[in-house]
């Protein structure tokens, strides 16, 4: 699934910006990969963001999945978040509950991690694209304390009937959710059952669809989303 550049290297990204770092100040924003992509495919946002983003010590994160063979590419081995059994991906699609589970886990000790290096919940941002953000949308209400945002871009809401049954108001971490009307892949349809499920358990959603985008991203989603993580880091 496409990404930000077309990169491929796969270490992590975690420096901080032009600010002196102070124990208000620090911030944290998690950014997952889509399936078949590394790292460093969405570490862009580090520079594009840099100077917007600059009266905060920012530790940036973007984690590798694990490698596993995944159904829709014949079983081929690929960096997958969890296994995909459908394509496109609709309202139909199967759930791989326990690749789903795993990968919570993996974030979640990222998160906390960052809880041990001196950052506050309330100031994390965890997003993601495509499969990214399908895990990172799991992640956030899945913690157990609240987070300061989740950005979903062209993903999808997994699990849904844990959402039905309301087990997650008391996690109010707000939402970015962006999705390009022509998406093939992440078909739109997911769009408006995923936030209404979100919003059934109290929490604020912020939806853009994007005219005629496809399975990838624009700058007016990208200045968007900026603007959404500035309104979380206030």
């Amino acid at each position: 699934m496409s990404s930000l550049s077309a990169n491929t290297a796969t270490t992590n990204a975690a420096a901080p910006t032009t600010a002196a770092a102070t124990q208000s100040n620090r911030r944290a924003i998690i950014f997952c990969h889509g399936l078949g992509d590394t790292p460093s495919g969405w570490s862009q946002l580090k520079q594009n963001y840099a100077s917007e983003l600059e009266d905060y010590d920012i530790k940036w994160i973007f984690p590798a999945s694990p490698t596993a063979p995944v159904t829709i590419s014949g079983g081929a081995r690929q960096t997958s978040w969890f296994d995909i059994f459908d394509w496109p991906i609709g309202l139909s699609a199967r759930d791989d509950p326990s690749g789903l589970e795993n990968s919570v886990q993996i974030l979640t000790q990222i998160i906390q991690d960052c809880e041990k290096d001196g950052i506050l919940p309330e100031h994390i941002v965890l997003g993601g694209f495509s499969q990214g953000a399908a895990i990172a949308l799991l992640t956030t209400w899945r913690y157990p304390r609240q987070l300061g945002g989740c950005v979903a871009l062209s993903g999808w809401l997994t699990l849904k009937d844990d959402f039905a049954q309301k087990k997650f108001k008391e996690n109010n971490t707000p939402l970015f959710w962006g999705h390009g009307t022509q998406d093939p892949v992440v078909l739109p349809e997911q769009v408006p059952v995923g936030v209404a499920l979100i919003q059934d358990n109290g929490i604020s959603v912020t939806q853009e669809m994007y005219p005629g985008m496809g399975h990838s991203s624009c700058p007016q989603e990208m200045n968007d989303v900026l603007g959404f993580i500035k309104t979380c880091f206030a």
